[in-house]
């Protein structure tokens, strides 16, 4: 047994081990679309300014000062990355910790945030690959031109739902019936053939971010699973298409996790990382709470936001969020 002395000692020297940790330079980047910005949560970073004023405008990126990205703590670190690139400080109304910056540097802490909602695969890659910007209003360049990745040490990225027409879907099947099996053929092969692009959406990222730990995350399914739950009045509209929506949905995972694992196989450090089973049972009407969002309405008061079918804070923090610290213990 230890005496008081030596157990004061080695408390000392675990203190410091995990300060020096917690203290080491670490960079973190998050990259992706609308599930990674964090659609659906406001408030949302103001990072684009206007050429006029100089003034900030609300990017239609939407990155959300509380999407997934800014509750990430790999293990030994004494508060999230985004918390210790801020300063440490008083996080603020909103989770902004005072500023609108997606990037930040203080402590030896950097987080990039880059995840833009709308995003498709061509919008992460280098305009030397084919890649390119979403447009005026949202990210003008790709997103693997804009983040500093070579000295990342975490990289993190949901991307392939808008490559499978994931808000046409949802748009189609919501206003009209779709559940037929010309559409189930044409929407399961159209899933089927992203797997080599995202394969090398994830190379691209690899050969950016060398000595990175990337994890791929899936997509979390909007729709519940029992009869009980789809029949709840939120979900009227899309009576008789849910179940083939959470197929097609698996199918999407099954095939980003394939690509990830093909990239893996190759040596890049990527990890494929699940969170259907974390959102069981918090679906829309979900039977132990909702972590996504139903159908919202516009902040204009016209029309559908684009937060719906999208995690709510719940969903953003202790799922994606949960998922992502999980993966990295």
């Amino acid at each position: 047994m230890l005496s008081l002395p030596a157990l004061a000692l080695l408390a000392l020297a675990l203190a410091a081990a995990s300060s020096s940790h917690a203290a080491a330079p670490y960079t973190y980047v998050a990259l992706g679309d609308s599930f990674s910005s964090g659609e659906g949560v406001a408030p949302y970073f103001r990072d684009v300014a206007d050429p006029a004023t100089g003034r900030p405008v609300n990017n239609r990126c939407d990155r959300s000062t509380r999407a997934y990205a800014t509750w990430v703590r790999p293990p030994g670190f004494p508060a999230s990355v985004y918390s210790l690139a801020s300063g440490d400080g008083r996080p603020g109304a909103g989770n902004t910790y005072g500023s609108d910056r997606t990037v930040r540097t203080a402590g030896g802490a950097t987080w990039a945030f880059w995840a833009c909602s709308g995003a498709k695969s061509r919008n992460v890659l280098a305009v030397s690959v084919g890649g390119a910007g979403q447009g005026v209003g949202w990210d003008t360049v790709p997103q693997l031109e804009s983040a500093g990745l070579a000295k990342a040490d975490l990289v993190t990225l949901t991307i392939g739902g808008n490559d499978a027409g994931y808000v046409d879907l949802l748009v189609e099947c919501g206003l009209f019936r779709c559940n037929t099996p010309a559409f189930r053929a044409q929407r399961a092969a159209r899933i089927d053939a992203l797997k080599p692009q995202l394969e090398r959406v994830y190379r691209a990222i690899a050969a950016r971010a060398p000595r990175a730990r990337i994890l791929v995350l899936g997509y979390a399914n909007p729709f519940p699973a029992t009869p009980a739950e789809q029949s709840c009045g939120a979900l009227r509209a899309f009576a008789g298409e849910q179940d083939m929506i959470r197929s097609l949905g698996a199918r999407l995972n099954a095939t980003i996790a394939a690509a990830a694992e093909s990239a893996a196989r190759s040596g890049t450090k990527i990890r494929f990382v699940p969170v259907a089973a974390r959102f069981a049972g918090h679906e829309i009407c979900g039977r132990k709470g909702a972590w996504m969002n139903g159908v919202v309405l516009s902040r204009t008061g016209f029309g559908v936001d684009p937060g719906s079918f999208h995690p709510n804070l719940l969903g953003q923090r202790d799922g994606y969020g949960a998922a992502v610290n999980a993966a990295l213990r």
